[in-house]
C-alpha cells in the first residue's frame, strides 16, 4: 500500500481555492479529481486493486 501524506490533501485544496477564487464548483471538482488522479498512475484512473 502506497502513503501519499501530504500529496492526499493538495486536490481537496485545489477545489476549496478553485470554488471559492472562481465561483464555479464543477470545474473545481473536476480539477480536484484530476489532480487526485494523476499521482496513482499517468496511464489509468482506476487503481488496480479496485480492477478486480
Amino acid at each position: 500500500m502506497t502513503d501519499y501524506g501530504f500529496l492526499s490533501v493538495i486536490p481537496v485544496i485545489l477545489a476549496v481555492t478553485i470554488a471559492i477564487k472562481y465561483k464555479n464548483v464543477v470545474l473545481a471538482l473536476f480539477a480536484s479529481v484530476l489532480t487526485g488522479i494523476a499521482p496513482e498512475s499517468p496511464y489509468r484512473a482506476c487503481p488496480a486493486s479496485a480492477v478486480g
